[in-house]
């Protein structure tokens, strides 16, 4: 095993095919990396170490592609320790190699692998752990990684497109404020130079437009000064007060035009979680809490709160619960009514998961179609509008 300590380096070099690659790799140091290289039929060597100020920050990606690797490096027949040192030496993310090397080293004074994963909770949730411990019970590790790696990456698809649907507006914004700025600031004194010789009294709209382009014009570093301070006042009390995060997520919640997205988006979430979990073999209590918080919906979180308590203690079934909190949709308790009676509970959360899935992307797809039009419509309202304002003074006695 390679040691904890070598550096980072970055090589360009030829194959022996003639074929350019750039590539990074570990090492002691240079010319221990140029040797291997070298003996690899590697020419025009050039080497530089990658250094870096900050810490290295795990990806979701990074996490969801080592569980895939180490589902198939398991199912192979190697064994678990010698899966985690082979992929930690493959792996650049100076942090994450880190970590691993640390999970080696545990699994090698006789931690359990979910134990020793449990070391670093900002890459291995609540949920993946439960899985791995889950795992060990039904003897099915490679099987629950490879699990666990498709759901991430389901998941993420899934985020991704609701993501896309709300930042397709916030561009708009930016682009049309970028418009309006140019505007104000290289088109507007031209026009007011040439008001200012005529002597005209400007209508309102025209001397709004003047008045704002002298205040970029006489205060920019005052505004680009406030700006900075508005925007790093916002960032913090988002980071720092949970119910300003609250406020906000209920607000995104409830937007006409991305609620249903976003609410799809959730019930899908809550249905892969919760048949990922029981496929692998994590009891309902457990299951069901990590399906609310993979929500990230407060009032589906606390909807499915309810349904673990009538199960615990009333002993109600899975969609007898669900109906009885009242946030989940007919559709989705008849699937699920259904599984439990044919005692398919997983596959059926699976299947009800991927048409909400469909159904997200479906209506991500319809939105930005129907915005590409309406965005054309507003930036050339806004464009026009201003110029309109423009030329009034020529046409006004």
């Amino acid at each position: 095993m390679k040691s904890n300590k070598e550096k980072l380096y970055q090589y360009k070099a030829y194959s022996k095919l003639g074929r350019y690659v750039s590539e990074m790799a570990y090492s002691s140091n240079q010319n221990k990396l140029r040797k291997n290289l070298e003996s690899k039929g590697f020419k025009k060597i050039k080497i530089k170490e990658k250094k870096s100020l900050f810490k290295d920050k795990v990806s979701y990606d990074e996490v969801t592609k080592f569980s895939r690797h180490l589902s198939s490096l398991l199912s192979s027949g190697m064994p678990l320790l010698e899966s985690i040192e082979l992929i930690s030496e493959s792996t650049i993310n100076r942090e994450f190699r880190s970590n691993l090397c640390e999970i080696r080293d545990l699994l090698k004074n006789g931690s359990d692998f979910s134990d020793a994963l449990a070391k670093f909770p900002d890459n291995f949730d609540r949920l993946y752990l439960s899985l791995i411990k889950g795992s060990f019970y039904t003897g099915n590790l490679e099987s629950t990684l490879d699990s666990i790696a498709t759901y991430r990456e389901k998941v993420e698809k899934q985020k991704r497109n609701v993501k896309k649907a709300m930042t397709y507006p916030k561009t708009i914004l930016i682009v049309a404020s970028l418009l309006t700025l140019g505007l104000l600031v290289k088109v507007v004194p031209s026009f007011q130079n040439m008001y200012a010789q005529s002597g005209k009294k400007l209508p309102g709209v025209t001397q709004i437009l003047v008045d704002a382009s002298n205040f970029l014009h006489n205060y920019p570093y005052q505004i680009l000064l406030g700006l900075s301070i508005i925007f790093l006042l916002f960032k913090f009390v988002l980071m720092n007060n949970r119910s300003f995060l609250t406020l906000l997520n209920n607000v995104k919640n409830r937007l006409p035009i991305f609620r249903d997205i976003i609410y799809q988006s959730a019930l899908s979430r809550f249905c892969r979680t919760l048949s990922t979990s029981l496929n692998s073999g994590v009891d309902y209590p457990i299951a069901l809490k990590s399906a609310g918080a993979a929500t990230d919906n407060p009032d589906l979180d606390n909807a499915v709160l309810n349904v673990r308590e009538e199960i615990s203690n009333n002993g109600l079934r899975l969609w007898q619960a669900m109906e009885n909190t009242g946030a989940f949709p007919s559709q989705m308790i008849s699937m699920i009514k259904t599984g439990e009676d044919s005692s398919n509970v997983s596959p059926m959360l699976e299947k009800t998961a991927e048409i909400y899935e469909d159904n997200v992307d479906d209506t991500v797809d319809k939105l930005m179609s129907m915005m590409e039009p309406l965005v054309l419509v507003f930036i050339g309202g806004l464009v026009g509008g201003i110029l309109i304002g423009l030329y009034l003074p020529m046409f006004s006695r």
